[in-house]
């Protein structure tokens, strides 16, 4: 039996001027080693989303084992503030201005001095990035959407596959990321025909398209997988 998600009204955005984006020089791992706290990484990837929780962001060989960065090199790594509670947040965006990769750090305000340090360590500089915090991996989950007349049949075949599976295992892919998460679904959601779906702590969720995945179910634990990047 599936619980939903609860849905709650979004909290008005900061005013323009309180935000502030930095570019930061130095690679994601260096970053990282000055935040050592609770994020949430996000993934983004063509009609799949992955979102999981990491306990201690500083630990970058643990991340490794989660997180694959295909061509680091051409990923630029920025730090701001979000617009909604200002906390810090670091993406990762590619040359053509996509944002695949995010982590959210809710419980790390960006007037912190942890915060301070970080932007001094990585040689950080104020830097232009309009729309970094509302597009891709930037914004919060809940961005998905496809227009279609119908509901198709691979949704119901999907949802059936869910309910027989104890596990869901699934991997979004870029051409520059992956990540991987592995649960027990416990929430689910629909909207259009995006499914979502989250553990009973939300330190793993999911949303979908199933025109958009690739789907095999193996000992009762469904795999979902981006369709080739």
């Amino acid at each position: 039996m599936f619980n939903y998600f609860h849905r709650h009204p979004p909290r008005p955005p900061l005013a323009p001027d309180q935000r502030s984006v930095h570019h930061c020089a130095a690679p994601l791992h260096e970053i990282l080693a000055q935040v050592p706290a609770q994020a949430r990484l996000i993934l983004r990837s063509p009609g799949l989303t992955v979102s999981r929780i990491i306990a201690d962001c500083s630990s970058w060989p643990g991340i490794q084992d989660e997180l694959i960065l295909h061509h680091p090199e051409e990923l630029a790594c920025f730090a701001f503030a979000c617009p909604v509670d200002d906390s810090l947040v670091v993406a990762l965006r590619q040359s053509d201005g996509a944002i695949p990769l995010s982590l959210h750090f809710t419980t790390t305000c960006w007037e912190s001095a942890e915060v301070a340090q970080l932007l001094r360590v990585c040689d950080s500089r104020p830097s232009e990035a309009p729309g970094i915090w509302k597009n891709g991996a930037g914004a919060w989950l809940d961005e998905m959407s496809f227009s279609e007349a119908h509901p198709p049949l691979e949704l119901f075949y999907l949802l059936s596959l869910i309910d027989e599976s104890s596990a869901i295992h699934a991997h979004a892919d870029t051409a520059y990321c992956s990540l991987g998460a592995r649960f027990r679904p416990v929430f689910i959601d629909i909207n259009d025909s995006v499914i979502r779906l989250a553990d009973r702590l939300g330190h793993h969720a999911i949303f979908f398209h199933p025109l958009h995945v690739r789907s095999v179910q193996r000992k009762n634990t469904l795999h979902l997988h981006t369709l080739a990047p």
